[in-house]
């Protein structure tokens, strides 16, 4: 990013204390249907592709960040699944910060995937069959039955 983040300078007022943290993530699937997922370097944990918005962007636009940034992909199209605002997918992490994350999650159709290569943040990226999950968190598992199952309303939870 270049610059320090929003976030980090909040945490230096704040905290650890419950931070509301916007987050955009994405579904994209193969020809398979399975969903593809990234496993985060530092925890060793799956999920989608996703990341906070920052004040000075759209939340289109952080989605087309994370996805450059985390897969080496573009967007080609997208189509909103569901928002998520419940306190059962706060999340505290080993440092202790707390957030509760307002998530809104995208089907997303992509122009080009490069091969992709591990990054400071994301360690893998694979395809999963929703029979055959790895270990995510909650929020994530709830996302991906959310991603398989989604029809033409938006999901709210």
């Amino acid at each position: 990013m270049g610059k320090p983040s929003y976030y980090l300078e909040l945490r230096k007022l704040i905290g650890n204390d419950l931070l509301v943290y916007p987050v955009v993530a994405a579904c994209i699937k193969n020809s398979k249907n399975e969903i593809l997922l990234v496993r985060k370097r530092k925890s060793g944990i799956w999920g989608f592709p996703a990341g906070g918005v920052e004040p000075d962007e759209t939340i289109f636009q952080t989605l087309k960040r994370e996805i450059k940034e985390e897969i080496n992909a573009d967007i080609a199209s997208t189509r909103l699944i569901a928002i998520y605002s419940t306190p059962e997918f706060d999340f505290t992490y080993p440092n202790g910060n707390k957030i509760h994350p307002i998530i809104f999650f995208f089907e997303c159709q992509i122009l080009n995937i490069k091969k992709f290569h591990p990054s400071k943040e994301i360690k893998e990226a694979s395809y999963f069959s929703l029979d055959y999950l790895p270990k995510m968190l909650p929020c994530c598992i709830q996302k991906a039955k959310d991603c398989q199952l989604y029809g033409k309303d938006v999901i709210i939870r």
